[in-house]
């Protein structure tokens, strides 16, 4: 079973990889043409942003920009990376190293832990409700994990 997904998403590297960096040169394009005066029409967006959030993205698209320019971020930089994150899930699954050895990287991946969602009942009592800006938390009292 592990080996199959691991197979499938191995698949989808070369395809995955060449969209992301089709996505981030599109973003160092737009970003150039926007230093050159051309200004590009945009959907708004449906949320404000966060005092300091416009600076810390234009700061990471700038490092992304930097990275892409210098030939930092490739296509096949991405591709080793996917292929490297799969293999450290296999490696977490499986519970050995495959005689890699187990550096720091691999040590977070290896104490993950899978996650599986119960269907819950009682879906009316929304009287815990804790109401944010994007989201509803409702938390679950007295459910048990059968």
């Amino acid at each position: 079973d592990a080996l199959q997904r691991k197979n499938r998403l191995v698949k989808y590297i070369p395809d995955a990889s060449r969209s992301i960096f089709g996505m981030l040169d599109t973003l160092r394009k737009r970003k150039a043409e926007e230093a050159e005066g051309e200004v590009r029409v945009a959907s708004p967006r449906k949320l404000a942003r966060r005092p300091g959030e416009t600076e810390r993205i234009d700061s990471e698209n700038a490092s992304i920009i930097q990275q892409l320019n210098n030939g930092v971020i490739t296509e096949d930089v991405i591709r080793a990376c996917l292929a490297e994150a799969i293999e450290a899930q296999q490696v977490s699954i499986d519970g050995a190293d495959h005689g890699n050895g187990e550096d720091k990287a691999n040590s977070k991946v290896s104490d993950a832990q899978p996650t599986f969602l119960v269907p819950i009942q009682n879906l009316d009592d929304n009287s815990s409700d804790i109401h944010h800006e994007f989201f509803v938390f409702r938390p679950m009292h007295g459910n048990s994990l059968e």
